[in-house]
């Protein structure tokens, strides 16, 4: 015999809303970590892994996301989401867009694209499984042969994570 049970919502013992169920059936999680933040003015030198200078939030659910440091903290151990674009003023070239875990490179994507626009873009996403309180930048790097300025168009570059669960 399966059971029912009929909720619209859980909440944790302090009444924090936890979990909602609306009448359509979408579960919705208003606490799930999440972030999303833009670049400011930034020139990547060559053969250099740099921070990315994400200094703007669009969102930051939970406030996770710290806009001085350009550091997303885990608050929660578990499996997360991050993904990072950025648009360089090099014509062809060589870059990565990288994520690092607690000062470590974790994670390299590396793109050969050629001019698109009066640029390149570069781009990546990872899934990794953090403990609580890891922290994750986000690095770029590039091999054109000089200084690339970074477009800060928050359409095309910008980054972001969430928790999966």
């Amino acid at each position: 015999m399966a059971s029912i049970l009929n909720v619209d919502a859980i909440n944790n013992v302090a009444g924090t809303s936890a979990l909602t169920i609306d009448s359509s059936g979408r579960v919705l999680q208003p606490a799930k970590p999440a972030f999303k933040a833009t670049c400011a003015a930034q020139t990547l030198a060559t053969s250099t892994f740099v921070i990315m200078n994400a200094t703007t939030s669009v969102f930051n659910v939970g406030g996770y996301y710290n806009t001085t440091s350009k550091t997303f903290t885990a608050p929660v151990a578990g499996l997360y989401y991050f993904y990072g674009t950025w648009f360089g003023s090099g014509s062809v070239g060589r870059a990565m867009t990288s994520f690092y875990i607690n000062g470590t490179r974790s994670s390299e994507h590396l793109t050969l694209m050629s001019n698109v626009n009066g640029g390149v873009p570069y781009g990546g996403s990872d899934t990794f499984q953090l403990s609580a309180n890891d922290e994750v930048q986000w690095y770029g790097y590039q091999e054109s042969g000089g200084n690339v300025a970074i477009n800060t168009s928050s359409n095309i570059t910008h980054w972001g994570g969430y928790l999966i669960g």
